[in-house]
Order: C-alpha cells, then sequence, then structure tokens
C-alpha cells in the first residue's frame, strides 16, 4: 500500500468513497472541490492505494481562529468498508500528521460524528484525546 497525494484520475473512486461514508455527491462536485483543494497551499487530500486501487482518503487543512494558534484538521477519512481494520486509516493519519508538521503545525484535530461508533473507538486507540463535545448548529444562505 502507498499513501500518495490525490490525481485527477482519483475523482470517480473517491465519489463511491463519498458515498459509503454516508454523504452523496457527484462526479462534477468532486472535481471541482478537489481543483479548489489543489489550488491552496495550506489543504491537502491524500489517498490510500493498493494494486492500483484507492481504498481510503483524508483531507487535511490549516484551521485559523483568532485567539490561538493555527492547527491542522482532518476534514474527513474514509476508507472503503471492505477494507477497514487493515492499518489504512491509521496511515492516512499519519500522512496527514507528517503533513501537519512540515507545515509548522503542532497539533492536529479532528472532528467525528457522535453516531460514528467505530471513528469514536477507532481515534483514541492511534492516540487521539476527546477534547470536548460540541453542538454544531446550521442556516441555509
Amino acid at each position: 500500500m502507498i499513501i500518495r497525494p490525490w490525481k485527477a484520475e482519483d475523482a470517480e473512486r473517491l465519489v463511491q468513497l463519498t458515498f459509503q461514508w454516508g454523504f452523496e455527491t457527484t462526479i462534477e462536485e468532486m472535481n471541482a472541490q478537489l481543483r479548489r483543494i489543489g489550488e491552496l497551499n495550506n489543504a491537502e487530500v491524500f489517498v490510500a492505494e493498493a494494486k492500483g486501487k484507492v481504498l481510503g482518503r483524508i483531507f487535511v487543512m490549516e484551521h485559523l481562529t483568532v485567539g490561538s494558534s493555527p492547527f491542522s484538521e482532518v476534514h474527513g477519512l474514509v476508507v472503503d468498508i471492505n477494507f477497514r481494520k487493515q492499518g489504512i486509516g491509521k496511515a492516512l493519519i499519519e500522512a496527514a500528521k507528517e503533513w501537519s508538521k512540515a507545515k509548522g503545525f503542532a497539533k492536529m484535530r479532528l472532528r467525528t460524528n457522535a453516531k460514528r461508533e467505530e471513528a469514536n473507538i477507532f481515534y483514541p486507540k492511534i492516540g487521539f484525546d476527546l477534547e470536548k463535545v460540541q453542538n454544531v448548529y446550521q442556516i441555509d444562505l
């Protein structure tokens, strides 16, 4: 297995993984988002690939806030349901950690839905500490 930055030809597989993650998107939306991310110097999408097939992906990005030091934040980790519990998620997290260190961040955070039982077991196992529990509010614009 190799961990590498995404390539344009990964988009269709990333759409499939996004469906497994519980979100709907289209190839057009995925390509548009990947193009936008590719234009940034403070974000990266890494994929895990084995035998020519993308098995998982992670999106990590700088998070800025007023009043605290910048940190990196994972905005999505997903591993193909047929390949979970094989070290792929951990390898993707390690790639995000290395990217974060290279960018000079001292901390990396992530958020996960409280309903994602497997994720809420996985992250503490690989060294993450639960920082806080919060509500997320949204409004349509």
